[in-house]
């Protein structure tokens, strides 16, 4: 649908209505909405908690907020919060109704995005009524083992899903979603936004005339989650032998971060280990690298672009099968795929890597070629926009 403005025809504005339940991805999300924002598509949020992060994001940008109601939080596995979900579940369904409709028949609202557990199962059946397209967004990691996923199940036949790699449709399909509905909507990063700045690493990383070079091996992960920093540790150790030159950056911050340092000087390796916290322009710290290791084990949306920012570097890029990755990096073509577990199989590749350089390069190029090529923002967010 068009209007006419002064004898020139614009596309009528899409108005979107994205439901937060979720405190994860918020970064990745508010990217979503500023880059459609300049594409004729209108946000408003229904959000449960002023407090979140997308809450403030809409307050600063001047955005709609709805207030609604979702209930007891079904993201974890607590029991106490699902049984008062399924007790409040027919008068949420209610107050949300008449929320959803004034939505519809006074704001115009065309589709809704649903991110969380608990808007996916209360807002989507409301929707079908109300005759209102809903697409999922399920963002990495997924927890099929939720006690609420069987209304989840249920309710997909309603929705649109989109999923960040295929191991995630995968996963939905054995956990009984029909794969028809199952979208694979690539993530995208944009490889020329990001510019080379000089750090104390890259310093003594490249600075091969002035004093010796150190191998530098990477990583960014979440210190409160999983992760196989462990398995990383004891591959290095195991390859100084071989490579005496060795460093490991870890960048991030979390609870774990004091008893890896207490790891790390109880494998005396210590010296070896950087750690250097969050970091807000992390391109200066990936030029620096030579290896950039994925330790995460369960990948959130994040840890998926940052893995995408390490090929478009250059890096050869080490990862774990079934995590995720096998959409971004071929085994062997566009980097390496191993089991974290196995850390003299992982020794063995980073020794490999350390010994050709050709090999390394040939890593790194054809990774951030394969990143170009299906990995850049613009394809996302054009294929984002036809499924909205």
């Amino acid at each position: 649908m068009h209007f006419l403005s002064k004898h020139k025809i614009y596309p009528m504005p899409k108005n979107i209505l994205i439901t937060d339940t979720v405190a994860s991805n918020i970064k990745f999300v508010k990217i979503l909405i500023e880059e459609l924002g300049k594409k004729n598509f209108n946000f408003s949020l229904a959000s449960s908690n002023k407090q979140n992060g997308l809450s403030g994001f809409f307050k600063q940008q001047e955005k709609k907020i709805v207030k609604f109601f979702f209930g007891p939080n079904l993201d974890g596995n607590n029991y106490l919060n699902y049984a008062s979900f399924l007790t409040a579940l027919i008068p949420l369904l209610l107050i949300n109704f008449f929320n959803l409709a004034y939505l519809k028949f006074k704001k115009r609202i065309d589709t809704i995005i649903c991110l969380g557990l608990n808007d996916k199962i209360i807002i989507t059946p409301l929707a079908r009524i109300l005759g209102i397209k809903v697409l999922w967004l399920e963002l990495p990691p997924i927890n099929i083992e939720a006690r609420s996923f069987w209304l989840i199940k249920f309710m997909s036949r309603f929705a649109n899903i989109a999923v960040f790699n295929s191991y995630n449709k995968a996963l939905l399909g054995r956990a009984g979603i029909n794969e028809d509905s199952v979208t694979i909507l690539q993530p995208g990063i944009n490889i020329n936004q990001f510019k080379f700045q000089e750090n104390i690493f890259s310093t003594l990383a490249h600075a091969e005339q002035t004093q010796k070079k150190f191998f530098s091996i990477g990583t960014i992960v979440d210190l409160d989650q999983q992760e196989k920093i462990e398995s990383l540790f004891q591959a290095v150790k195991k390859c100084l032998t071989i490579i005496s030159n060795m460093q490991i950056i870890i960048i991030g911050e979390g609870k774990e971060k004091k008893n890896l340092m207490w790891l790390a000087k109880k494998m005396e390796i210590e010296s070896l280990v950087w750690f250097v916290g969050e970091q807000a322009h992390l391109r200066k710290w990936l030029d620096g690298l030579d290896i950039y290791a994925v330790t995460t084990e369960q990948l959130k949306i994040n840890d998926l672009l940052t893995t995408l920012e390490a090929m478009a570097a250059e890096l050869p890029v080490i990862g774990q099968y079934e995590a995720g990755l096998e959409d971004a990096i071929f085994d062997e073509k566009s980097g390496s795929l191993l089991k974290f577990d196995d850390s003299e199989m992982l020794a063995q590749k980073i020794i490999k890597l350390h010994q050709d350089k050709h090999y390394r390069e040939r890593l790194g190029k054809a990774g951030r070629e394969r990143v170009e090529k299906y990995f850049n923002s613009a394809k996302m967010l054009e294929q984002l926009e036809k499924m909205l």
